[in-house]
């Protein structure tokens, strides 16, 4: 099968989240997202480059160091402060500014599954214009095999990019999260709420 085949287009009703994921060879997965977000690409880099833009969509706390081999740390709680141990945090491989950013798991919230095998995946967001000032946005995650923790990875992130990219097009529809009035999911109720659409 070639890389330019899908596998499968799924258009996930709330946000129409394409599922383009494809098998580049034999025994290799690119789990592949992607949507149309109505803002321009400057504004949605900044939603993925800075803390601020982070904060606005995503979740109550980050901090990014945008450099090659720089840092993304997040966190569900919105009282967590730098390094805690229960932040998601991320090493940023490249990134082209305003196009593309690729980041590689570092470190996950305890207990989360297969947190061993994240060094074996990376992510990348790419962000192309669009028609009428808006933009599409892809987000892959490479590296996945068959094994049996690749595979249980594989479902949990199918959900939760799916619905990341719900909720970025959200940010830019309904305006800013305000996170005061509103409880952020856990990683697990996030992958819950797609498989209830992701």
């Amino acid at each position: 099968m070639t890389a330019s085949l899908p596998l499968v287009t799924l258009l996930l009703s709330a946000a129409a989240v394409a599922n383009t994921s494809y098998e580049p060879a034999e025994g290799s997965f690119v789990l592949r997202h992607e949507a149309v977000v109505p803002a321009p690409p400057t504004a949605v880099w900044e939603a993925f480059s800075t803390a601020g833009g982070w904060m606005e969509w995503a979740v109550p706390f980050a901090c990014i160091d945008l450099r090659l081999g720089g840092r993304i740390e997040t966190s569900y709680d919105p009282h967590a402060r730098p390094g805690d141990p229960a932040n998601i945090q991320s090493r940023i491989l490249a990134f082209l500014p305003g196009r593309m950013l690729a980041f590689q798991a570092m470190q996950a919230p305890p207990d989360f599954p297969h947190a061993e095998l994240l060094a074996d995946l990376f992510s990348v967001v790419e962000i192309t214009p669009h028609s009428d000032g808006q933009s599409r946005v892809a987000i892959s995650g490479v590296g996945y095999t068959d094994s049996p923790g690749h595979l249980e990875l594989r479902a949990f992130f199918d959900q939760g990019n799916a619905w990341t990219l719900e909720r970025l097009v959200e940010r830019f529809t309904r305006g800013p999260v305000d996170w005061s009035v509103l409880t952020p999911p856990a990683p697990e109720a996030a992958s819950d709420s797609a498989e209830n659409l992701d």
